[in-house]
Order: C-alpha cells, then sequence, then structure tokens
C-alpha cells in the first residue's frame, strides 16, 4: 500500500524525474515525510562540494584549504586522494599580486596547469557491501520542492548537509587513484625543470645575510651579526640585513620539512614559512616566501581535519551498516598560491638549536662552541 505523504507529494516526483533526478526521504514545505524514487546519476552539490552516485559507487568531493579531497567509491572499494582545486588557484592569481607586492617573484599563474589532475596521498580500502544508502537520509525541499537539506540520524550520528544545488551527473567519471604515485614524482621533476633557474638566480640576489638562501649550514654557520670564525659580512656588507638574518636562521631550523625541486628548495610548514614572511620585509626574503612569492609555486604542509564520508559497520543480526559526513578524514595535504598561510591547522614549530664545537669530526674532543654559539648552540637574539 502506497503511503499517503508519497501520494502527497507525487508532483513533486514526477518532476524530478522529467529532469532525471530523483530524490529519497524528505519533507515537503509542510513538513511532511515524503519519499521519493532514484538518485541514479545525480550530484548533490553542498556547503562543503558535491557527491555524484551510480548504482552502488559514488564519487565525493570536499573542497577545504585549496585541495579537493577525493572518495570514488568503485566496485566495493574506496579510493582516497586529493587533487589541488586549480580552479581556485587561477581566481585568486587571476589579477596577480597587488601593486604594494609588485617586488614579489611570482607575477604569472602558468605553474598552475602542472598541478592539474594530479592524484596525492592515495589510499585504497575494501568496503563490504558499502553503497550509499540515501534511503536513510532525510530530504527537506522549500515550498518550489527544491531540495535545501540532506541529514540522517541513522545509527548513532546525525549529520546534516546544506544543499546548494541538484543537476546530473550521467557523464562525470568515478575514477581510481594510484597509490604509487608515479605522477606525482613526474610532476615534480617537470616542475624542477622549469623551475630551476629562477631560483638559483633569486638565491644569488637574496642574501645580504649568512641564513637567507637553500642549503645553509646550521651547525656552522656563523650567528647573525657575528664575525666570529672569519664570518665577516655582517661588517663587509653594507646592505647586511641582521632582522633578517635572525628569521631565516630560525626558518632553517624547521621542524616539517621535505625536498622540492629535486632538493634544490625545501618545503616546510605553512605556520615556518608564514613566520618568515611575517618576520622580515627582506626584498629576498618576499621574494620567496611572501604570499606571492616563488614558493607559493611549490607550496607548504599544513595538516588536520576535513569533511569525508566514514562508513560504520554494523552487525549483520542487530545493528544496520550506515553512512555518516563529517570531519571524520584528517592527514597532512600542500597549500599553494598567495592565500596558503590563511586559516593553517597544524603547528609544526621548530627543531633544538644543534652546537658547534671546534672539532667537526669530533665533537666530544671539546665543549668550547663556536661562531657565537653558547653551549647549547643558541645565538645572541634568537627567535625561538
Amino acid at each position: 500500500m502506497l503511503d499517503a505523504k508519497f501520494l502527497a507529494v507525487a508532483s513533486v516526483m514526477a518532476a524530478c524525474v522529467v529532469v532525471g533526478i530523483g530524490v529519497y526521504g524528505g519533507q515537503d514545505a509542510s513538513g511532511n515525510a515524503i519519499t521519493l524514487t532514484s538518485t541514479e546519476g545525480v550530484k548533490w552539490s553542498h556547503e562543503n562540494g558535491d557527491i555524484c552516485m551510480r548504482g552502488e559507487d559514488f564519487l565525493s568531493r570536499t573542497f577545504a584549504d585549496g585541495n579537493i579531497f577525493v572518495q570514488s567509491l568503485i566496485g566495493g572499494k574506496m579510493y582516497s586522494y586529493q587533487l589541488t582545486d586549480t580552479d581556485a588557484l587561477y581566481r585568486d592569481t587571476a589579477n596577480g599580486p597587488p601593486s604594494d607586492l609588485s617586488y614579489e617573484a611570482v607575477t604569472d599563474n602558468s605553474w598552475i596547469a602542472e598541478l592539474e589532475g594530479v592524484k596525492t596521498e592515495c589510499t585504497v580500502e575494501d568496503i563490504t557491501n558499502g553503497g550509499l544508502s540515501p534511503d536513510q537520509w532525510t530530504v527537506v525541499v522549500d515550498a518550489n520542492n527544491n531540495p535545501t537539506e540532506i541529514s540522517s540520524t541513522e545509527g548513532e550520528d546525525a549529520w546534516s548537509l546544506k544543499i546548494t544545488g541538484v543537476s546530473s551527473c550521467a557523464d562525470t567519471a568515478i575514477e581510481p587513484c594510484n597509490p604509487n604515485g608515479a605522477r606525482q614524482r613526474r610532476l615534480e621533476e617537470k616542475m624542477e625543470q622549469r623551475r630551476l633557474f629562477d631560483l638559483t638566480k633569486m638565491q644569488a640576489d637574496l642574501s645580504h645575510t649568512n641564513w637567507c638562501g637553500a642549503g645553509t649550514d646550521n651547525v656552522n654557520t656563523a650567528c647573525p651579526g657575528s664575525t666570529d670564525g672569519g664570518w665577516m659580512r655582517a661588517v663587509t656588507d653594507s646592505k647586511y640585513d641582521l632582522r633578517a638574518d635572525h628569521c631565516c636562521r630560525r626558518h632553517d631550523h624547521a621542524a616539517k620539512h621535505g625536498s622540492a625541486l629535486g632538493g634544490v628548495a625545501a618545503k616546510l610548514g605553512c605556520d615556518i614559512d608564514r613566520d618568515l614572511a611575517r618576520c622580515s620585509g627582506n626584498s629576498g626574503v618576499q621574494a620567496c616566501f611572501g604570499d606571492w612569492g616563488l614558493a607559493n609555486a611549490w607550496g607548504c604542509f599544513d595538516s588536520g581535519s576535513y569533511g569525508c564520508w566514514n562508513y560504520v559497520k554494523g552487525n549483520k543480526w542487530w545493528k544496520p551498516s550506515y553512512w555518516r559526513y563529517g570531519n571524520y578524514c584528517s592527514g597532512e595535504f600542500t597549500k599553494y598560491g598567495p592565500w596558503r598561510y590563511n586559516g593553517i591547522q597544524t603547528t609544526y614549530g621548530y627543531k633544538v638549536k644543534t652546537p658547534s664545537y671546534q672539532d667537526e669530526n669530533n665533537p666530544f674532543v671539546s665543549t668550547k662552541n663556536t661562531n657565537g654559539r653558547d653551549d647549547k648552540g643558541a645565538c645572541p637574539g634568537d627567535l625561538w
């Protein structure tokens, strides 16, 4: 027997069928519960991204921190990976840097094309009998019968999403990813070839410090302002920048770092690059690590939680399995572009300082530090 409330919204269902869109479990404008027929080939756009359903498979995208966190359920396997939101990067860089930042290094956005479609952080897991069950959803519609919210109280976890649009995704590809990450390695090689010359030239022009620039020896480089051990830049360079030297010394002790451009540059924690960019107005520092500097093209690390679909496996005898949406996923990701310092979630901080000894081959021969450090490796005026 058909439910009377279902019959009351038959016209809504008919309208959805005409455009190829069906909706499960909802409420009409008066708050009456409704049940519609199919979500096959339907994309639900919501406040955090969208989801496309096709049979037992689905493709979910969550947009956050300049990245797209993707989940592809294909034949009982969940492929989770990250893409760079290149559309957002093109929008953010379309007009170039503000006029007062014209001295910073990156003034075009051609590098963004190298990030398009590159899948990173790929993981694969088995999901047994795990297709989404929209019949567990409640769908709220407005006075014109347009869906405005989906939610569920199935299991122990209530969730809801504001719906911003419903459309067809019949032609959308639901793609897996490769855990070996071969494409990412090719990307690094390509980016290295394009930027190696620019970076080398920038480092040559950067200086007027001892600590700024890649490859600094953290153990034996003189303290900022020191002439100990024959380090004479503080005396001989009329443009020597003591503040920038201190800022770069701290930056070089990053607790989170990885290789970029084949080892010519370093990708660090976003909090660490931001600290340097906010610490000194030195044109060399800003040309590399300013908001619009060269480093916005190789990015920085951040880590935190983001929205995703999470499968809760039940017990076949008494508890059904169900899906929930929320900040159930977390991990590390790379942020690119001029807004990469906004909304940083993780503070990686800095490593402990390293003493410098007279005998580099046998540091236990002497406890006397050189190059201006104290016994714990600290320099006068250190920023951490």
